[in-house]
């Protein structure tokens, strides 16, 4: 699981739905 920037936006409870729709631009800051 990429993570990374994200992990500070989404809530870990909420990764099951929201990382599926993450597009791959997480790279992002």
């Amino acid at each position: 699981m990429g993570r990374g920037t994200w992990s500070w936006i989404v809530p870990d409870g909420l990764w099951e739905i929201a990382e599926p729709l993450i597009p791959p631009s997480k790279v992002r800051p």
